[in-house]
């Protein structure tokens, strides 16, 4: 397979619109990249249920990382799966702290459903952030109804993820007591504004491990590894793929990482780059 790319792509920012459809042009450069024999993979911070639909859209049996690379799913398979969680002590932990500082709520993510602690919703203030925090993340379907429980109910099992709403004025110090805990196990990472949310996750993980996981399943060679992405999840998947790429409306943090640069996600910046790499006669204008 000496000839084979395996090329990953964030979701939100990068192969989703902001209005959260596909481009035409996107669909189509992706699916004749499947069809020359490459791996397509989707690698988001969303749980697995999120991506779904993405995923079906591209006709994709091909892998998938969610959750920052806490879910690992190899192939087409729901069995083929390598998961990595976060003891719920150490959740706990961190979350009682939260909860001192100032914190209105949170949510653990377990894969199949999430639960949210809250005593009075909204979990996010602005309502239109909310509608995006309950489509791309809460993702509540029949089959996986999100769970409610009290605020001072303490978790009762291991999770993927821990997300913390929590007054921007607390993350840094909030953040800096859990590195001073758990250096070597737990990551933090506080969103971007206008989300007041903080990120708990696994240090054993990221895209990037993977990226590498999948490669290797794969027998890729490390320079045949292309990213694309938008934000600062998707560094350590920068620094590891031979071709990293950021979208035109990327954060200039993470831009400042990638080997090149495409044109934005609503106007196709995928399609643009595959077109110019692998499909030169059919290259956007």
């Amino acid at each position: 397979m000496n000839d084979v790319w395996l090329i990953a792509m964030d979701m939100d920012g990068t192969l989703l619109r902001t209005d959260q459809t596909m481009g035409e042009a996107t669909k189509q450069a992706i699916q004749s990249l499947i069809a020359q024999g490459h791996i397509v993979a989707i690698a988001t911070g969303r749980p697995p249920r999120a991506a779904l639909a993405a995923y079906r859209e591209l006709q994709l049996s091909t892998p998938l990382i969610a959750l920052n690379g806490s879910y690992i799913q190899f192939s087409g398979h729901p069995d083929d799966v390598k998961t990595t969680h976060i003891d719920h002590s150490v959740l706990e932990s961190i979350s009682a702290a939260a909860i001192a500082r100032g914190s209105r709520g949170m949510l653990a993510e377990f894969g199949s459903h999430c639960v949210i602690r809250q005593n009075e919703p909204p979990l996010l203030a602005d309502k239109e952030l909310e509608r995006f925090f309950f489509m791309a993340v809460v993702s509540e379907t029949p089959d996986s109804p999100t769970m409610y429980q009290p605020l001072d109910m303490a978790w009762s099992k291991n999770a993927f993820a821990l997300l913390i709403q929590l007054p921007r004025e607390q993350h840094a110090e909030l953040m800096a007591w859990i590195e001073s805990k758990w250096p070597q196990q737990i990551y933090t990472r506080s969103w971007r504004q206008p989300f007041d949310v903080i990120e708990i996750m696994s240090k054993q993980v990221n895209k990037a491990t993977g990226l590498e996981a999948i490669r290797q399943r794969y027998g890729i060679s490390p320079q045949h590894v292309m990213a694309f992405g938008d934000e600062m999840n998707d560094l350590e998947m920068f620094r590891y793929a031979a071709i990293s790429v950021a979208m035109g409306n990327a954060n200039p943090e993470l831009a400042a990482h990638a080997t090149a640069v495409t044109k934005d996600c609503n106007h196709d910046g995928i399609a643009y780059f595959l077109n110019t790499k692998f499909l030169p006669t059919r290259t956007l204008r």
